[in-house]
């Protein structure tokens, strides 16, 4: 009994100071993002739209509900660099961290996905670039 103790404090030491510690040194945002539109409502009156910004090849949580998922633009940060034609871009939600379980249908410009009528958590969204 007295090392399940030891344990269990030794185990929450550990989970405190690792989520205390700092970003990495050098740590820097994403150069390329797909800009969407999280919608929460079906109501236009009352529903709310948060932009975020969803890296390319990473699969990205935020702590929201959701109805609808909408892509509308594209954002490259790095100097002398173009944006990909928006039309070459798709996204996809997961329910889960690794991207096994779908969430939605591939989504893209003009073609929103449509997640819960009543709000779901956000999950996990995924976007690359199409050939």
């Amino acid at each position: 009994m007295h090392f399940t103790t030891i344990l269990a404090a030794a185990t929450a030491a550990l989970a405190s100071t690792s989520s205390a510690l700092p970003a990495a040194k050098g740590a820097q945002q994403a150069k390329a993002v797909a800009n969407v539109l999280v919608i929460d409502g079906t109501d236009t009156r009352t529903q709310t739209k948060t932009p975020v910004e969803i890296p390319f090849g990473k699969l990205t949580h935020f702590d929201k509900r959701v109805t609808s998922l909408e892509l509308t633009g594209v954002t490259v940060k790095v100097e002398g660099s173009q944006a990909p034609d928006i039309s070459r871009v798709r996204c996809r939600r997961y329910r889960d961290e690794y991207g096994l379980q779908l969430g939605s249908w591939e989504f893209k410009k003009g073609y929103n996905a449509d997640i819960s009528t009543t709000g779901a958590a956000f999950g996990w969204v995924l976007c690359w670039i199409t050939d």
